[in-house]
């Protein structure tokens, strides 16, 4: 049996399969749930009943929680993002409050005259005194003096920061003592400069110190959770970005209604690592999290298991190693397929595809589950199965067209600051002005490729003239324009406001765009019946 035919039998047996799987309706798996978005809410598919079945229990992938040893090194935990951010933040606190206490008692010290200056006396001893204690101290966290490796220690699985050494006064009196806790030693600081009128970093008020607490979390309270199906699976992946970990599916992010899709999908799940504790009554922090993806390996013609990209990414890493290790344990020991890591899958990444969704035809465009790594459909397969000839001829006629849209939309905007067409005065207006801050071409370039960025093409499944397929692509990009138009507006707006220097009425202008995009599909849609 060739490997074609295998992926055929295996698409028909999971056609068969999906009809028997357990449901849940659209309409049940919110309920009793007061905090939800407008677009959960408002969504039709969610106001009358929908099914929703996962394939995962089929395979061995109910949802379950677990513990895990995540015991990671204190050379690991050195790297993590949340402790250097944190000593970077108190470094700067030192500098700016060593060089404030500095310039005053410079000040009281050489500028004052006469009863002023011998009124403030008893101060200067005071100021200076801190200025030494902060110019003793801040070595100990310089990350360039190699202090920042023996500051930060270990002790029960957690992060402490410690002095390795004694901090003198200016008469060589230790005031904080080695292997003092650094938090304490700011907390003593900021009262002897509130003390003086002077200021402080307060380190309970710092972004960087709430995530050190909130990370900082002992290695015994981990678990790993998958969840997909149920009520359960429902809220997990809707909140997937509202409990610790921020991302572009946050609801009120650039691509919240994307979650729909995830939750709708029999094909999406989520894996994630908690602490435990509650975050804003909405279930359990997420420390790490990546979706997971039932694919199809058209090379072997098997399912596995993709485990997309990881929230959130590390500095100057694509993973968190020792997390991605949990992750497979926990999906592998549960289920005997071939489970991957999307982002190092390089090139191969291209063999795999998920198998079409009836779901995606009763949603826009927009609502579709987002993918880091993207992945084709079978349909999408499809077209790769043409000939090579007929598929380069495709290929040739799109990639010609993006270039043909950018040149087009380049002469009308020409066109109109030369008065030889007439639009809104407000928009000649914000052409004008990104020609003069801007490449008009590199504009439309940028706008173009967000639009194209978003398209999903289903090709026909069986065609001769690569024409007729050509045609078929513009029919579906004129279609989906204005669901692609309504997702990607947001950056849209960034993308125009980073090429002008006036205020713009972005509405008007983003019509414009669209129509002026929709006219030059049509205009080769005629060129070419």
């Amino acid at each position: 049996m060739t490997k074609l035919a295998k992926v055929e039998q295996l698409e028909q047996g999971l056609m068969e399969t999906t009809k028997t799987l357990p449901y849940s309706l659209t309409t049940e798996i919110f309920k009793g749930r007061k905090e939800l978005p407008e677009f959960i809410t408002g969504h039709k598919i969610f106001r009358s009943p929908t099914k929703i079945s996962k394939i995962f229990p089929s395979i061995g992938l109910k949802n379950f929680k677990e513990s895990c040893d995540i015991a990671k090194p204190l050379l690991d935990l050195k790297k993590e993002n949340f402790v250097s951010q944190l000593i970077a933040a108190m470094l700067t606190g030192l500098v700016s409050a060593r060089d404030e206490a500095m310039a005053i008692g410079d000040r009281i010290q050489f500028l004052l005259l006469g009863e002023e200056r011998s009124a403030q006396l008893s101060k200067i001893d005071d100021v200076y005194n801190l200025v030494v204690l902060i110019k003793n101290l801040i070595p100990q966290i310089d990350t360039y003096n190699n202090a920042f490796e023996r500051v930060v220690q270990s002790s029960e699985g957690r992060i402490v920061l410690r002095l390795v050494e004694e901090i003198l006064d200016r008469n060589g009196k230790a005031v904080f003592r080695k292997n003092e806790s650094l938090f304490k030693v700011f907390a003593k600081l900021r009262e002897q400069f509130t003390a003086n009128n002077l200021n402080f970093i307060n380190l309970e008020l710092m972004p960087e110190f709430k995530t050190f607490c909130a990370e900082n979390i002992p290695n015994k309270k981990y678990q790993v959770i998958f969840t997909a199906d149920g009520e359960e699976g429902a809220w997990d992946i809707l909140t997937m970005s509202m409990r610790g970990i921020k991302s572009c599916q946050r609801w009120d992010g650039d691509y919240p209604r994307c979650l729909i899709g995830s939750i709708l999908s029999k094909f999406v799940g989520i894996i994630y690592i908690t602490s435990g504790a509650d975050f804003e009554n909405r279930g359990t922090k997420m420390m790490r999290r990546s979706l997971v993806r039932y694919v199809i390996d058209a090379d072997e013609g098997k399912p596995c298991l993709i485990i997309d990209r990881m929230y959130p990414l590390q500095q100057g890493q694509d993973v968190d190693e020792e997390t991605l290790k949990v992750f497979m344990k926990a999906l592998t020991t549960k289920t005997s397929l071939p489970v991957h890591f999307a982002p190092h899958l390089g090139t191969k990444v291209r063999h795999f595809y998920v198998p079409f969704e009836k779901i995606r035809e009763e949603i826009p465009e927009r609502d579709w589950t987002y993918q880091d790594t993207p992945l084709k459909t079978n349909l999408d397969f499809q077209l790769h199965a043409l000939t090579s000839a007929s598929n380069e001829d495709v290929n040739r006629y799109i990639n010609c067209f993006k270039i043909k849209l950018v040149t087009q939309m380049g002469e009308v905007f020409r066109n109109i600051l030369a008065n030889n067409v007439h639009v809104d005065a407000e928009i000649s207006r914000t052409i004008s002005n990104i020609r003069l801050n801007h490449s008009i071409d590199k504009f439309n370039e940028q706008v173009t490729k967000l639009i194209f960025d978003r398209f999903v093409f289903n090709p026909p499944t069986s065609f001769g003239d690569p024409r007729d397929c050509y045609r078929k692509y513009l029919m579906q990009l004129a279609f989906a324009l204005k669901d692609i138009r309504a997702t990607q507006e947001p950056l849209i707006i960034l993308t125009i406001d980073a090429a002008v220097s006036r205020a713009v009425n972005h509405k008007l202008f983003c019509d414009y765009i669209h129509k002026l995009m929709l006219e030059c599909i049509k205009q080769e849609l005629k060129s070419i019946v």
